[in-house]
């Protein structure tokens, strides 16, 4: 089958892929010696009207009409990243390709991330963490540390997504009452889940840690606003490995600013409310740590490899993407 990668820029292969990987899928495929890295690559790409398989990547051009019409023989899309909204079109659907993403294998670190933030948040490690920066004394763990510890804390998750729902059941392990909240939900989805669905007001009011998963969609924009951040307990923690839009930054600018509640963001939005959340010491900021890097790129690509080889073996795919719920994912 011919193939050819498309992501840019042209060294994210060899981040993605090991070298064991990109062996196999030489194995699999008839792959092309050019990447497609930009919508004008199509022309140098040898018999790209041959062309049945695509492995795409973040940077990958979008996959419109006009694209298409160079590449008649598409049969499949696979991937290696998360959301493939970025660049597949309704022309890609009307062909009839498929298409395959790499969100559940992206997940993982997330969920890892959220859940070791949760666990060192309810055991007031950030705060002890400043503290000693600051030279203070050891806190009388008897006496000052009462609340600490996750023994009986509640988490609440907004968004049972692909990480919402790993977060839930990692945390399974811990001694936690879990919320969820979502609309796509019910009662007995959530216990399926381990926890208890409830509405967004009273997650907020109700639990220690409130971590955020929603897609970011029109109907998500804002969703965790200034009547829900002050709404939330005097010492809780909001965590955001979504989406920045997802949070009204201004207001979390504001409450914040009182020390009333801690952060802890993996993506900001540019702007003054940013550089302010950024220089609080009850603010954590990551830059999009969270999802996949370094190693575990690896494991988007082992997600690939899995997917080429049920296509050669005439398997369907593993993780195919629907069309029909691909507007209010993430």
């Amino acid at each position: 089958m011919r193939a050819a990668f498309a992501m840019a820029p042209a060294a994210l292969r060899d981040q993605v892929f090991s070298a064991e990987q990109l062996e196999e899928l030489a194995r699999l495929l008839d792959l092309a010696p050019k990447m497609l890295t930009d919508p004008r690559d199509v022309d140098r790409l040898p018999q790209a009207d041959r062309i049945e398989l695509l492995i795409t990547g973040w940077g990958c051009p979008v996959l419109d009409a006009a694209l298409l019409e160079r590449l008649p023989a598409l049969k499949y899309v696979i991937h290696s990243a998360g959301s493939v909204k970025p660049f597949v079109t309704d022309a890609l659907w009307e062909r009839g390709v498929r298409v395959s993403s790499q969100v559940a294998a992206n997940a993982v670190p997330v969920a890892e991330y959220t859940v070791a933030m949760i666990v060192l948040a309810n055991k007031d490690v950030f705060d002890m963490a400043r503290r000693a920066r600051r030279g203070e004394p050891d806190p009388d763990i008897r006496t000052e540390l009462a609340d600490a510890g996750n023994y009986g804390k509640v988490v609440g998750v907004v968004g049972a997504s692909q990480v919402g729902s790993l977060v839930l059941r990692m945390l399974a392990a811990y001694d936690l009452r879990l919320l969820v909240t979502d609309p796509t939900l019910d009662a007995a989805g959530a216990a399926a889940l381990g926890a208890e669905l409830v509405p967004l007001d009273v997650l907020v009011r109700d639990s220690d840690v409130v971590t955020v998963h929603a897609p970011s969609i029109p109907q998500t924009r804002g969703l965790i606003g200034a009547d829900e951040l002050s709404a939330m307990r005097p010492g809780a923690t909001l965590i955001n490995t979504s989406r920045a839009e997802i949070i009204d930054q201004d207001a979390l600018a504001r409450v914040a600013a009182t020390g009333r509640i801690q952060a802890i963001l993996d993506l900001l939005h540019p702007g003054e409310s940013g550089r302010a959340l950024a220089r609080m010491e009850n603010v954590i900021v990551t830059p999009h740590l969270a999802g996949s890097v370094g190693r575990e790129l690896h494991r988007l690509g082992a997600g690939v490899l899995d997917e080429v080889r049920r296509v050669a073996g005439g398997a369907p795919l593993h993780f195919p993407v629907d069309p029909r719920t691909l507007a209010r994912s993430a």
